[in-house]
């Protein structure tokens, strides 16, 4: 794994290597960020199924000035805060050892709203007919926003969950991106 665009182009991203964790490839990467502007001026991200923290790290790579962190494996905190140190972005990361759904309540009590926020759960779990219901009841988004879902490719989510609408869906292999916005946001 490698950051592909940004401030760390070309740096080496350590992966955990477990059954646990299933890192997304660089190309689904490469197409993800292409779908959303490549490049950002700001704005907080999160990376929840973190992993090794390769999604999160790319952001800030491309321009987002803070990512936060969360995945509930020790060896996979491990490894992010490896990374994290590597690149020398400490002052931009937070990290969190925690369950998805339980961190959800409490990063809202502590004031966060996010500009993208990047689920990819592993596949056997899917657990997005809770979780976003649970980002849109929180209003963990910004109003423009965006919530990315990594699905298989034969995983069909809905059309909405409360708020969050589906904006655009793309297959790259045996991986889908599933893009979600909020309701009323004018679609470019």
């Amino acid at each position: 794994m490698r950051i592909i665009a940004g401030e760390f182009r070309g740096y080496r991203i350590e992966t955990l290597k477990s059954s646990q964790t299933r890192p997304t490839l660089d190309q689904v990467k490469e197409s993800l960020f292409n779908a959303l502007g490549q490049f950002f001026q700001g704005g907080l991200v999160l990376d929840l199924y973190a992993g090794s923290g390769n999604l999160g790290l790319e952001a800030l790579s491309r321009g987002f000035d803070q990512a936060v962190f969360v995945d509930r494996y020790r060896p996979a905190i491990q490894v992010i805060q490896s990374n994290i140190a590597r690149l020398g972005v400490q002052e931009r990361a937070v990290i969190y050892k925690r369950d998805a759904m339980k961190v959800l309540p409490l990063l809202k009590e502590k004031g966060y709203r996010f500009d993208l926020i990047l689920l990819d759960p592993p596949f056997q779990t899917q657990p997005f007919s809770d979780l976003l219901p649970l980002i849109s009841t929180l209003d963990l988004l910004t109003d423009d926003g965006h919530v990315v879902c990594e699905t298989a490719k034969d995983t069909v989510l809905e059309d909405r969950y409360l708020t969050l609408v589906k904006y655009r869906e793309y297959v790259y292999g045996t991986t889908k991106l599933t893009i979600f916005q909020k309701e009323g946001v004018a679609i470019e």
